[in-house]
């Protein structure tokens, strides 16, 4: 049946025009190491299927030289020029750099990239992965034959469910339950339609446990299978975090769509290196993921142009 007003729908506006089982990888990269990233691309390219991933975008987001130091972020976009210029395969690099100077915010950033999307189905991860199994396209567009499914990812599909964090000695937040942004493959048109958006607010504001139907509460919310532990009951709270993905999450269940996970581990996630203050977490990683790391820089050493560029940004 024809929209009341507008003939088509927006989730058929989107089927109509994006190219049909293709995936679009989109990456946001802030002060992480430049290795990693470069590992995420690497492992990407060359353990992806050309035939399904159609097209890649990195955001970088970072200071400018008014609020900080932007020479990581700038290092980072020549390596992307660099690598843009390279063949993928017998393709040009399908690659796209978004760049935004004096701006920090990972879902921001995403929310800049997934509008050029003109795929089916677009890939968020982070700059801290390394791709492991070849076949985690072919086995999405698998999954996707269920037109009820809106998401595939990898491992834990979320976080939270109304749960307890500090933020800080003083204060006590509510976290709700969110996505797990690592890498998760997305049914653009469904998403699209749903009206989603990938952001996150944190609000200050008092909260109690004491006035709520805590039996109640608990069961509203077990739905969401929450690896982290329900707030106290009868506690006070000074905030309530709606992390990356809360609202699309939500969206989704209330909307009857579905969330599905991979069969098997798609990518190894090193955690936290675009937020960590440790100075020795590089080299930490690299110790504790070694077979990881030599296995794809085995793969990079058998691709010359690869090697020559990744020797290059790895050591300066």
């Amino acid at each position: 049946m024809p929209h009341d007003h507008m003939i088509f729908s927006v989730e058929e506006c989107e089927n109509a025009t994006l190219i049909p089982e293709k995936n679009t990888a989109i990456i946001a990269t802030y002060q992480g190491p430049i290795k990693l990233l470069m590992l995420t691309l690497f492992s990407l390219l060359l353990r992806s299927n050309q035939k399904y991933l159609e097209h890649i975008i990195v955001c970088i987001n970072g200071p400018d030289t008014r609020c900080g130091d932007p020479s990581l972020q700038d290092k980072k976009q020549k390596f992307l020029e660099e690598l843009r210029n390279m063949k993928w395969e017998n393709k040009d690099m399908p690659l796209t750099v978004i760049r935004a100077w004096s701006r920090v915010g990972h879902s921001q950033a995403l929310e800049m990239a997934i509008p050029w999307v003109h795929t089916e189905y677009y890939t968020i991860m982070h700059d801290d992965i390394v791709v492991l199994e070849n076949d985690w396209c072919e086995e999405a567009n698998e999954i996707f034959k269920d037109p009820k499914v809106a998401i595939v990812q990898n491992g834990v599909p979320y976080f939270g469910a109304c749960a307890e964090i500090v933020m800080d000695k003083t204060m006590n937040w509510i976290e709700t339950a969110h996505m797990n942004s690592t890498f998760i493959m997305c049914k653009k048109s469904i998403l699209t339609e749903l009206g989603c958006r990938w952001y996150g607010y944190y609000i200050k504001k008092d909260y109690s446990m004491k006035n709520i139907n805590y039996k109640e509460y608990k069961n509203k919310n077990i739905q969401y299978k929450s690896n982290i532990e329900f707030p106290k009951e009868n506690s006070d709270y000074n905030g309530i975090s709606f992390d990356i993905g809360s609202w699309v999450m939500y969206k989704i269940k209330n909307n009857n769509y579905k969330i599905e996970i991979f069969s098997n581990k798609k990518i190894e996630h090193f955690w936290s290196a675009s937020w960590t203050p440790d100075k020795n977490y590089l080299e930490n990683t690299e110790i504790q993921y070694k077979n990881v790391f030599e296995s794809i820089e085995k793969e990079i050493n058998n691709h010359p142009q690869f090697a020559e560029l990744y020797k290059k940004y790895n050591n300066s």
